[in-house]
């Protein structure tokens, strides 16, 4: 700095005045290297509003709530790759088959009940059985030219374990009836009862 300069009142730049209080100054210096503010400095603090009765009750209540557990994101189901015409038509035809033959273990069941001198449910049965295909074929036929028939075909003759159910009710279906005499159950692949019971004394002597 140069020499010589002062200030209006006669003092030297750079110099303190001989006698000055300078200790507000030090501590506005020692503050700042603190990263402090001085008292004087500082906002007035809020203090926090006290919630009235009715408040308060609403906060508890809120805190009582139970918390909802988020839940697990699942993978979106992948879709089922769609069968084509071919299956579609076969599924068709297994399941009205299977749904007449179990019309036709229905009406042997019936025949036992009716006089011996009644024969109509045992013919029933046969014819049911006889034709079972060929009414099979006519249905799958139709759907392909009649989505409203072939909904309910599709929704009546699901694949899966009710076609297996159908084909095992089927078969135990006429095997009782033999059983028990009806002769019509013959045509249906039946065994006679002579016949189970040897093939169970077979066995059982074989073991």
């Amino acid at each position: 700095m140069p020499e010589g300069l002062t200030t209006a009142a006669g003092q030297k730049l750079g110099t303190a005045a001989a006698g000055a209080d300078t200790s507000a100054f030090d501590e506005a210096i020692a503050a700042a290297a603190a990263d402090k503010v001085l008292p004087e400095h500082q906002p007035p603090r809020r203090e926090k509003p006290v919630p009235t009765a009715e408040e308060a009750t609403a906060l508890r209540r809120e805190a009582a709530k139970p918390k909802r557990e988020a839940k697990p994101r699942t993978a979106p189901e992948k879709p089922k790759p769609r069968k084509s015409a071919a299956d579609v038509r076969s599924d068709r035809v297994e399941g009205v088959k299977g749904l007449v033959q179990l019309s036709a273990v229905v009406c042997l069941a019936i025949d036992q009940r009716t006089p011996e001198t009644d024969i109509s449910y045992r013919a029933d049965a046969l014819t049911l059985v006889n034709n079972a295909d060929a009414i099979a074929t006519a249905v799958a036929d139709t759907c392909d030219s009649n989505e409203s028939l072939a909904r309910v075909i599709d929704y009546v003759t699901q694949a899966g374990p009710y076609a297996a159910l159908v084909g095992v009710m089927f078969s135990v279906g006429a095997q009782i009836a033999r059983n028990h005499g009806v002769q019509a159950a013959k045509a249906l692949g039946t065994k006679s009862p002579e016949e189970i019971i040897a093939e169970a004394t077979e066995v059982q002597q074989a073991a």
